[in-house]
């Protein structure tokens, strides 16, 4: 059994159950004694340490599609987890545009992304390819935007 003060604190995260699975809300903190997150509804909820996994096979994009317009997707973002540590995104247009390069800076295997682009403006809905490069592997995943 691991003792907190033994954890890198980047990795202690608060998660919800979503009825399938957990998924951890990334602006949660660790300070001391105390885990605090800021939450968009009621469920269970339970402080956990992220294990970050060494290959991209298990991948993860939620919300997807994203509506910006309901507040539980508005306050979490677009989430990609269950990255290697040190993981970077590129986001694409389908006409091939980069959009939006993202990075895992804490290596807790999991990166927001608030449909911005790199000049901080919302982008437009639609479909994006999002190219992941981590734990010396590829992979590309389609996210929707509908605003």
């Amino acid at each position: 059994m691991a003792t907190v003060s033994a954890v890198n604190p980047a990795l202690v995260k608060v998660a919800f159950f979503n009825g399938t699975r957990w998924v951890i809300i990334k602006e949660s903190s660790f300070s001391g004694t105390t885990v605090s997150a800021s939450i968009t509804h009621l469920t269970k909820f339970a402080v956990v340490i992220v294990t970050p996994v060494t290959s991209l096979s298990q991948a993860s994009v939620y919300p997807n599609p994203y509506r910006p317009t309901l507040a539980t997707h508005k306050a979490d973002g677009i989430v990609f987890d269950q990255l290697p540590a040190s993981t970077i995104i590129k986001i694409y247009t389908l006409a091939g545009d980069l959009v939006r390069q993202l990075k895992d800076d804490n290596g807790d295997g999991v990166i927001g992304w608030n449909a911005k682009n790199e000049d901080g403006q919302d982008v437009a809905s639609g479909v994006y390819f999002a190219l992941l490069n981590g734990g010396g592997d590829k992979r590309t995943m389609k996210v929707a935007v509908q605003r």
